[in-house]
């Protein structure tokens, strides 16, 4: 949202400018958050700990074939 703000001019009559270094870095920022949050799951996946066996055994119902294929999930 930080990047948004920036790129957000104050005047909507305002003149294009040339995006600041700032949006780059906060992009960049925000490309890695999402591969840490998209493949932090995958990995607790095939994991039981003490504590997350609830969440281990939900991920893996997910993963199973007959979830997959139902006709509600699909696009």
């Amino acid at each position: 949202m930080s990047a948004t703000r920036i790129l957000k001019p104050a005047d909507m009559n305002e003149t294009c400018q040339s995006i600041p270094r700032e949006f780059y870095d906060l992009l960049d920022r925000n490309k890695a958050a999402f591969v840490t949050a998209t493949t932090a799951d995958a990995e607790l996946a095939g994991e039981t700990h003490r504590g997350d066996r609830n969440a281990a055994y939900i991920l893996n119902r997910l993963k199973d074939k007959a979830v997959k294929r139902c006709p509600q999930f699909l696009p």
